[in-house]
């Protein structure tokens, strides 16, 4: 009987061990989905806060940065300034000896007042420096000469300060990108103080439309909730919807304006001073030509692509301005700008994928941009609105359904 049980125990641990290798194997096997390589909120329950632990190391790492430039522009101000006193200041001394030195006071000119009045001027801005100087001589003159040189060294010091933190800061910036490069879907983070939801596509696993009025009834959807139950999405599973761009009083389009490759409305190709953002230039074209590809365009560069050689696209919503332009931010943006609002946009992140941004806080043009030029690696971004946008996302915000818009844009699984 032992010898029975022991046989039966053997050829058990045997088939445990032939079926471990098996699930190896069919595990092992490498999958051909690009989706497989991808950071989505089913596949890593802690990707959010590895992601916002990485941009919380960028946004200190930014004002670090920031607070070490304005150091050193401070820096350089007062050395400037005290090369111009220490000039004007043996200027003035050599002056006003040599008047000592000529002529009793009783019989000076008015001329060899002004100078006896300069040096009583320059006398107080010294004792602005140091109460203890009464006088203007060799040697006051030599002690801020010294505090010079101590001013000197640090400004030095500041500038390797900056080289290192602008290392640090480099490395952070590749960090987040090649992070943020695996992710798709839905995700909330916040950069600065600012909270964000975002939503990011890709063409190979998510279908991204234009939407204007419903097939059904031939009106305008106008808000999110009318899309979202729409017949467009019966079959097919809605994970991002919001306004896309801007639109005029009527809720039509603004600019272009094309769907399923019908043209609804013309580009906008305007050069005018009105102070809409859609006007500031330049502003620029989001579309997806029939190779499903996704581009972000200035509006003339899409103009001499789309209207000359006339290449075919799908969809295309035409808005303004741009934010980041060939990996660089918009020219007419300024950093610190006290211009805030409720700020929408999309880069693409590549060919086949764009992230779409809303801030749920008050932001500059230029920081929004900053979040897709660092955080995302976009070369290319466009605005799409302010203060009236919305964003509905499946997984986080599937509260938000209201507005009243124009053009819409969906993302949705294939």
């Amino acid at each position: 009987m032992r010898t029975k049980k022991n046989i039966y125990i053997i050829i058990l641990l045997a088939t445990a061990f032939v079926l471990s290798v098996f699930a190896f194997n069919i595990n092992g096997r490498s999958n051909n989905n690009p989706s497989e390589n991808y950071l989505s909120n089913s596949n890593l329950l802690n990707e959010t806060d590895t992601l916002q632990v990485l941009i919380d190391k960028y946004a200190k790492l930014v004002q670090e940065a920031e607070g070490c430039s304005k150091e050193t522009v401070d820096i350089r101000s007062q050395i400037k300034n005290h090369e111009n006193l220490i000039f004007d200041l043996e200027k003035v001394q050599q002056d006003f000896n040599s008047l000592c030195d000529s002529i009793p006071i009783s019989k000076l000119s008015k001329e060899k007042i002004d100078t006896c009045q300069l040096y009583i001027n320059y006398l107080i801005k010294v004792k602005s420096i140091n109460k203890n100087y009464d006088k203007l001589d060799k040697k006051v003159i030599q002690e801020i000469k010294e505090q010079l040189i101590e001013q000197n060294k640090l400004l030095n010091s500041k500038k390797n300060d900056s080289i290192k933190i602008s290392y640090k800061l480099n490395k952070t910036i590749s960090d987040v990108q090649q992070y943020t490069s695996r992710i798709i879907g839905s995700r909330h983070i916040v950069c600065n103080g600012i909270p964000f939801d975002l939503f990011v596509a890709d063409i190979n696993v998510h279908e991204i439309r234009t939407h204007l009025k419903n097939p059904k009834s031939g009106k305008n959807y106008y808000n999110l909730q009318s899309l979202i139950n729409s017949n467009e999405f019966i079959n097919k599973k809605l994970l991002m919807a919001t306004n896309a761009g801007m639109y005029t009083q009527t809720n039509e389009p603004q600019g272009l304006y094309i769907e399923n490759f019908k043209k609804l409305k013309n580009i906008d190709t305007t050069d005018t001073d009105n102070t809409l953002n859609f006007y500031l230039k330049p502003n620029g074209v989001f579309y997806i030509d029939t190779n499903e590809t996704l581009h972000i365009s200035t509006t003339e560069i899409f103009y001499g692509k789309y209207y000359k050689p006339k290449i075919p696209v799908k969809y295309a919503t035409q808005s303004g301005p741009m934010l980041v332009i060939d990996g660089e931010i918009h020219n007419e943006f300024t950093q610190g700008s006290s211009n805030k609002n409720i700020r929408s946009g999309v880069g693409i992140i590549n060919d086949k994928k764009a992230v779409f941004i809303i801030s749920n806080d008050r932001i500059n043009f230029y920081d929004f941009a900053l979040l897709y030029k660092d955080i995302f690696n976009c070369k290319n971004a466009l605005y799409l609105d302010g203060a009236i946008s919305l964003m509905y996302l499946k997984d986080i915000a599937p509260q938000v359904t209201g507005g009243e818009f124009g053009p819409l844009i969906s993302v949705s699984e294939k």
